[in-house]
């Protein structure tokens, strides 16, 4: 995610890009998986920074901004304060980093002010503000520890899958206020217990799993910089931890990615005359041929879909078929673009082309026609997320 450069997000940015340089689970033998720029893509920073020394064209924010002490750094990694005392709040997932150990984090601090302070003094030994270092579940496999690790710490995957509120872990939450981060329990219906963990392996390496959905956004960027570039083991790690997740439900009759079949009146709406001059004359379905098609299919069946870069089908997708309508409209608005292995994926904006009674009836349309036709969009929930 990419936020305003403040001077107190700056100063917490060279502390959390820092972070993940350190696995913390227990492993004595050193593998790449222990290098810093393999850590550093495991927990995402490059969501957020960049190494540069200045602002680049991205809008993130650069490392190097303030040098901090050993005790500061720790503070802001485990308690989330800044150097004054005052808290950074949720902007940073200090309670997820809160379970680096103590030689982790002095690794972390070493490798910070080497990269980005170099030539300045470092001093460590110094005592270290309290934490909740990650714990391994002795009943479980090496594997099953790595999976949970990268999930609940380095990953940090709760920061947006988990309720604000607490509880109900990884059942769902909103992220950048507007997103919805689904439910990614073993639930069957409201999570993703009918994916396979080969499916969530793919997911997390390119984005793409045909038939179930394609990751935009938030999640795209994550692939795009981070779970893309973990190893193999390491995403089949994750793929059965999750796949062992407490399933947490909210009454869904099916799995998001269970709607949906292919449109088959695309002749009938070619030898129709229609004018959309008119606010009433601003049909979903008219809409869709027009704006959609020529990517998504006449049909919503996409083109070269189960590709990397190619343009996914509407139909049994994870997107389309959620009971929350905010991602659909969120990318019918603002596009998305991501790049995974070499292949970009691209949709344009919408935003500035078509009003809110537009986008909506356009949602409207392909909720209805290829996804959970119980949710229904109005030009005022459109309007929501401009």
């Amino acid at each position: 995610m990419i936020f305003h450069k403040k001077r107190h997000i700056a100063l917490y940015g060279a502390v959390l890009a820092m972070l993940v340089f350190v696995c913390g689970c227990g492993k004595k033998e050193k593998t790449a998986s222990d290098t810093p720029e393999y850590l550093y893509a495991a927990a995402g920073c490059a969501e957020c920074h960049s190494l540069t020394s200045g602002d680049d064209d991205s809008g993130k924010i650069p490392l190097n901004t303030e040098a901090l002490t050993e005790a500061q750094f720790a503070s802001a990694l485990r308690q989330g304060k800044l150097p004054d005392g005052s808290d950074m709040g949720d902007i940073m997932p200090w309670k997820y980093y809160a379970r680096i150990t103590d030689g982790d984090t002095v690794k972390l601090y070493e490798y910070y002010m080497k990269t980005a302070f170099p030539g300045e003094k470092i001093s460590v030994g110094g005592a270290l503000p309290a934490a909740s270092p990650f714990k391994e579940d002795t009943s479980k496999t090496p594997q099953y520890n790595r999976g949970m690790y990268l999930v609940e710490a380095l990953g940090r995957c709760g920061a947006c899958h988990s309720p604000e509120e607490g509880g109900k872990p990884l059942s769902g939450g909103v992220y950048e206020t507007e997103w919805t981060a689904y439910n990614i329990t073993s639930d069957p219906a409201a999570g993703i217990g009918k994916w396979s963990s080969e499916d969530i392996e793919k997911y997390l390496k390119d984005g793409v799993v045909p038939g179930k959905g394609n990751a935009i956004s938030g999640m795209g960027l994550f692939v795009e910089v981070s779970s893309g570039l973990l190893s193999d083991s390491d995403r089949k790690a994750v793929a059965v931890y999750l796949k062992s997740a407490a399933p947490y439900g909210g009454g869904e009759e099916k799995a998001r990615f269970e709607w949906g079949e292919p449109y088959d009146g695309v002749n009938s709406l070619r030898k129709a005359m229609v004018r959309l001059d008119k606010p009433e004359d601003k049909d979903g379905a008219v809409l869709y041929n027009g704006y959609c098609a020529s990517c998504h299919g006449f049909t919503g069946e996409g083109n070269d879909s189960a590709a990397v870069g190619g343009f996914p089908s509407l139909t049994h997708n994870s997107t389309v078929g959620a009971s929350e309508p905010n991602n659909l409209i969120m990318v019918i608005l603002n596009g998305t673009e991501r790049t995974y292995g070499g292949k970009t994926a691209f949709m344009p904006a919408f935003s500035g082309e078509l009003d809110d009674g537009e986008i909506a009836a356009i949602a409207s349309f392909v909720t209805g026609r290829f996804g959970n036709p119980a949710v229904k969009i109005t030009p005022a929930d459109v309007k929501k997320f401009r």
